[in-house]
């Protein structure tokens, strides 16, 4: 993925598994993906509606890059987003910090 994008710099790149995200020797991320948080694991049922909801997401981002407004878009709330908390696990697990 990534000799694609250095190959053809995208200015967006539509990401369900962090493949377009990097970052440099500050650790700071230096991307062209919008990026989907997807979760595995699923019944059938619920696979379907999640496959769903990409699709309409994705959607949505080729929608916006063709009229113009993708760039637009007021980002604040989605950097403003606390970071992950402990993950939960089985009732009997420890829970753990998520970096």
């Amino acid at each position: 993925m990534r000799l694609l994008f250095d190959e053809f710099q995208p200015s967006v790149v539509i990401d369900f598994h962090h493949q377009g995200s990097y970052v440099d020797v500050d650790g700071d991320l230096i991307t062209g993906s919008v990026l989907f948080e997807m979760r595995g694991g699923i019944g059938t049922k619920s696979n379907g509606y999640i496959t769903k909801t990409a699709y309409n997401a994705a959607k949505a981002v080729v929608a916006a890059m063709a009229d113009g407004t993708l760039f637009d878009a007021d980002i604040a709330i989605a950097e403003n987003l606390p970071p992950r908390g402990p993950g939960i696990g089985a009732p009997n697990d420890e829970a753990e910090e998520v970096e």
